[in-house]
């Protein structure tokens, strides 16, 4: 089902999102970190306006998705090694969890200063997207908004998901 497709993806982008070491205020620190996500728009272009009335309706449903997926994935809470978080990569995470099978070609990529600015835009089986994150970054947080528009096309609706992120260090990771 396309909710799920780009729900999935958002999920991904969102876990990919930080980059990090303890000693660089751009890179998350190693440890424990709780995501939580919140669907703030979702709305398709291109279907009867009654689809669109349900589709409005089912943002609780839509969350609990987003929720399930992120638990079953061990996003929702994880353990982020030293590793890691010298590894993460925030244009790799974005671009590869949003095209899934598309090609994307990323137009701004800054994580500086505390500040994530980052846009792409994407080919997703032939219908153009744009996808962009803003928010700030610390070693211990994270919060950003995303944002996926996919232009109709050929048949195909269009869509606009924004999604507001907030992953926090909760500590040492378990034993």
């Amino acid at each position: 089902m396309r909710k799920t497709y780009f729900l999935t993806t958002a999920v991904i982008a969102v876990s990919l999102a930080g980059c990090g070491t303890q000693s660089d205020p751009n890179k998350r620190e190693p440890g424990k970190w709780k995501t939580e996500m919140t669907l703030v728009n979702f709305d398709m272009t291109g279907v009867p306006a009654n689809m669109q009335a349900q589709m409005a309706q089912m943002k609780p449903q839509i969350e609990a998705a987003m929720a399930e997926k992120m638990k079953s994935t061990g996003i929702a809470e994880l353990c982020l090694s030293a590793e890691q978080s010298a590894k993460e990569n925030v244009s790799e995470g974005l671009t590869q969890g949003f095209s899934q099978g598309g090609t994307c070609k990323e137009t701004m990529n800054k994580v500086a200063d505390g500040k994530i600015d980052f846009a792409a835009d994407c080919n997703l089986a032939s219908q153009a997207a744009k996808m962009t994150m803003n928010g700030t970054m610390e070693s211990k947080k994270i919060d950003a908004l995303m944002t996926f528009d996919v232009a109709a096309a050929a048949g195909k609706p269009g869509m606009n998901m924004k999604i507001k992120a907030l992953a926090t260090h909760l500590g040492k990771c378990d034993a």
